[in-house]
Formats: structure tokens, sequence, C-alpha cells
């Protein structure tokens, strides 16, 4: 995935140099990065471009919890039709 930040103002009120806001994401990704947990994809690596762009790479699974949760409303409709039938 590759995202673009917003450009910044060079320079502060006080006349120095502001730190850019890709840096600033560099530095809050290191957070995400050290985020584990079996059921979650985890943020891989970040990288800075050109023109603030940052790169990021992640894992990525077929399956995501939008069909998880189709499959068990499926199953629930599908056990009460046989509890009604068996009933």
């Amino acid at each position: 995935m590759t995202y673009l930040t917003d450009h910044h103002d060079v320079c502060g009120s006080n006349g120095l140099p502001l730190t850019p806001n890709s840096i600033k994401i560099l530095g809050r990704f290191q957070i995400l990065k050290n985020i584990t947990h079996p059921r979650l994809c985890q943020y891989i690596d970040i990288s800075r471009g050109k023109h603030e762009r940052l790169i990021v790479v992640a894992e990525h699974y077929k399956r995501n919890i939008h069909d998880f949760i189709g499959y068990l409303k499926f199953q629930i409709e599908a056990n009460k039709h046989i509890f009604f039938i068996t009933r």
C-alpha cells in the first residue's frame, strides 16, 4: 500500500523547521508494527519515499471478518431450521 501525507509548512511560528508528517507517522508506525495476534494481519515494514510518500508492507489473508460473519449467520439460520424440523 502507498500513502501520501499532507504537505506541511516548512517553518513554525518561531522560525524553526517543523518535523515532516511522514517522519511523525514513521515513529507511530513502530507501535503498530509490534502488535501481534493470531487473528490479525501484521504490519511488516514501512518505507519513506520522495515527496512524503509512505509505502506500507502488511500481511494479507484471503478470508476476512466479513466472510466469517456471513458464514456464522448462515450456520445460525441453518441450525434454526434443523431445530424446527426435528422438534
